[in-house]
C-alpha cells in the first residue's frame, strides 16, 4: 500500500494533467478551430456533419465561453479544497482554504445572479440587448 505522501502526489499529478487537458481543449476550441473555419469558408468546401458539429461547439465556446469561467473556477476550487481538507485537516492553511472556497462560491453566485438579472432586463429595456458578435 502506497504511503499517504505518495497518494497525495499522485492526486496532484492527476489534477495537473486534467488542468492541462482543459487548457488545451479551450485553446483548440477558441483559437484553432475558428482559424480552420475561416480557411474552410474561403475554400468553399462542403464539410461533413462531424466537422460542422465541432465548429458549432467551437462557436458556442467563443460566444459564451466567458459564462463557463465561474463554473470552472468553482470546480477547480472545490477539487483543491476537497483534496486539501482530506489530507491536511490540521494544517494551518486549512482556514485559508475554507475562506477561499467560500469566497469563490459567493462570487460565482453573485456573477450568475447578475447574469440572470441582465438577461431579464434585456427583455424589457432595449439598452441591455445583446449585440451579435
Amino acid at each position: 500500500m502506497p504511503s499517504k505522501k505518495t497518494r497525495l502526489a499522485l492526486l496532484y499529478l492527476a489534477a495537473l494533467v486534467i488542468i492541462i487537458l482543459i487548457l488545451m481543449f479551450t485553446t483548440i476550441m477558441v483559437f484553432i478551430i475558428p482559424a480552420f473555419k475561416e480557411m474552410f469558408a474561403a475554400l468553399g468546401a462542403k464539410l461533413p456533419a462531424s466537422t460542422l458539429v465541432v465548429i458549432g461547439i467551437s462557436d458556442f465556446f467563443v460566444r459564451y465561453g466567458w459564462a463557463f469561467t465561474p463554473v470552472m473556477l468553482m470546480v477547480v476550487t472545490c477539487a483543491v479544497a476537497g483534496i486539501s481538507m482530506r489530507y491536511k485537516r490540521d494544517a494551518p492553511m486549512s482556514n485559508v482554504i475554507h475562506w477561499w472556497v467560500a469566497g469563490t462560491l459567493i462570487l460565482s453566485v453573485i456573477f450568475f445572479a447578475a447574469l440572470i438579472l441582465f438577461s431579464v432586463a434585456s427583455m424589457y429595456v432595449p439598452v441591455f440587448r445583446w449585440k451579435a458578435v
